[in-house]
């Protein structure tokens, strides 16, 4: 059977015009439906990316604030273990000097005087008198014995003079061997 068609043809224009503005208003909610959807779902991605941000940027603070309070601990470690250093170094490097003394004294003959002891940088300078030539030798002999040897090392008489009524003066360095 043949189609009767009882709309005329401006109807028609107008009715198929109207469907395809029903349409193009469909498309155009279902556009604006998803469009609104993308913005809401790149606000919520962004707010999740500022969140995790603020996050980290929260976290590294802390860790560089924990980091500064632990350099100033680490610095005062630093410190004090070289003061320690130098303060065993320094311990180390002095000499028992009582000790020292009371060992030389064993060893100085009755008749020999000291006028000046200097003890630096490892280094004894002893400077002084005594009665007669045999005497300065016995005080050397003494500081070249076993015994000084122990004390000092690398002794040698610097100068040796007498003066008019016999005396005699002597200048002696040695290297302390402790």
């Amino acid at each position: 059977m043949a189609d009767i068609n009882l709309l005329s043809e401006e109807d028609k224009t107008s009715e198929s015009f109207d469907n395809l503005r029903k349409k193009l208003s469909a498309l155009s909610i279902l556009l604006l439906v998803f469009a609104a959807l993308g913005t809401v779902a790149t606000l919520v991605f962004y707010t999740s990316l500022v969140s995790a941000r603020d996050k980290i940027v929260t976290r590294v603070d802390e860790a560089a604030a924990q980091v500064d309070s632990l350099k100033n601990v680490e610095e005062l470690a630093v410190v004090t273990v070289q003061k320690a250093q130098s303060a065993n170094q320094v311990l180390s490097a002095r000499s028992d000097k009582v000790k020292i003394f009371n060992e030389l004294s064993t060893l100085v003959p009755q008749s020999v005087s000291f006028s000046d002891i200097k003890i630096t940088q490892g280094k004894m300078v002893f400077s002084g008198k005594a009665k007669t030539s045999a005497d300065v030798a016995a005080f050397i002999a003494a500081l070249t014995s076993a015994t000084g040897a122990q004390i000092l090392t690398g002794v040698s008489v610097d100068s040796l003079s007498s003066d008019s009524s016999g005396v005699y003066n002597f200048g002696i360095s040695a290297t302390l061997a402790k």
